[in-house]
């Protein structure tokens, strides 16, 4: 009896321990888009650059898009919801002028799945 219940608890441990653990998400992220282009001959590509830095409330993100007709210096938090981190909008870079985004808008989601992202 005790040995089924001290297995119990290592378990729960275990369980709690691993599960609880949300991914940690700093670090350089690099990722591209590409779709095709008219001609059929080309593509059409963006490259994303994400500098994710953990913060005490969370994180920051600076966001960089280069490509086909864009260049974007987007400024962010991230927020953690269970395996995923929510990239929200909060500010444009210093050499991007406009911003097509608000304050608050959720500019994408990054999952973890077994196996990566």
């Amino acid at each position: 009896m005790k040995q089924s219940a001290l297995t119990a608890i290592i378990f729960l441990i275990f369980v709690s321990t691993v599960w609880a653990a949300p991914p940690d998400w700093a670090g350089h992220w690099e990722f591209t888009e590409c779709w095709p282009h008219l001609d059929k001959i080309t593509s059409n590509c963006i490259e994303y650059r994400l500098d994710i830095r953990r913060v005490e409330t969370g994180y920051t993100v600076d966001v960089d898009a280069d490509g086909f007709q864009t260049m974007r210096r987007l400024q962010g938090e991230g927020r953690v919801d269970r395996n995923a981190l929510e990239i929200i909008f909060r500010s444009v870079g210093e050499e991007d002028l406009r911003s097509d985004f608000k304050p608050g808008d959720i500019l994408f989601t990054l999952k973890k799945q077994q196996g990566g992202c």
